[in-house]
This record gives C-alpha cells, sequence and structure tokens, in this order.
C-alpha cells in the first residue's frame, strides 16, 4: 500500500492519514453518544425481561385457572351425577310407597267385605 492517500484532490502522506482517522474517530465520539445507546439498550433489556417474566406470570396464572375450571367442572358433574342417582332412588321410593299405600287401601277395602260375608259367630254362655 502506498504511504500517501490521495484525498480531495491533494496528496496527504502517512501521518495525515492518521491525522484523519483520529479526527473521524472523535467526530464519530461525538455524535454518538455511547453511554445513551448504552443506557438505552440497558432500558430495553430490562424493560424485555420484565415483559418475559410477565408473560410467564400471566401464563401460569391463565394456565391454572383453566386447570381449575376444569376440575371444578369435573367434581361438578361429579356431583351432578350422585345428585341425578338420589334424584332417581328418591323417585323409586316415592313409587314404592304409592303402590304400597294402594295395596294397603285395598287390603283395608277387602278386609271387612272378607269379614261381613261370614255370618257374625254367636257366643254360647
Amino acid at each position: 500500500m502506498s504511504a500517501t492517500v490521495w484525498r480531495a484532490g491533494m496528496w496527504h502522506g502517512r501521518a495525515s492519514v492518521i491525522a484523519d482517522v483520529s479526527l473521524f474517530l472523535e467526530r464519530l465520539e461525538g455524535c454518538i453518544m455511547w453511554d445513551q445507546i448504552l443506557g438505552t439498550y440497558l432500558i430495553a433489556t430490562i424493560i424485555g425481561i420484565l415483559l418475559f417474566v410477565l408473560w410467564w406470570v400471566f401464563l401460569y396464572f391463565f394456565l391454572s385457572a383453566v386447570i381449575r375450571r376444569g376440575i371444578d367442572k369435573s367434581v361438578l358433574r361429579d356431583q351432578t351425577d350422585e345428585l341425578e342417582e338420589y334424584h332417581r332412588n328418591m323417585l323409586s321410593l316415592e313409587s314404592q310407597k304409592v303402590e304400597l299405600l294402594k295395596y294397603q287401601r285395598q287390603q283395608d277395602r277387602s278386609a271387612p267385605q272378607e269379614t261381613m260375608s261370614y255370618p257374625p259367630i254367636q257366643q254360647t254362655n
């Protein structure tokens, strides 16, 4: 590589190139505020971590609510099944009770007729 660089129509030596690079870096450093960029990255990183944590907290509570609701529904379903079985048993008991009352009524109606069909017994002293 040549010791001189052509720039803006003029020849500059090696010292001039180094001076130009250092001037460029100074201007670059002046234009770019590294502390603000690092601060922005730091804030963005913290916000990203917070959003990540909030997402997992939301996901945990949402899924636990869904699972809890499913468990509640299964418990409710079991209780409903037990209640339906109890209701069926009560209906069968009521129908048996009605049948028993009908049978007793029929027995009560037929009993006096049987005793009346026979003549009264005469007692002798």
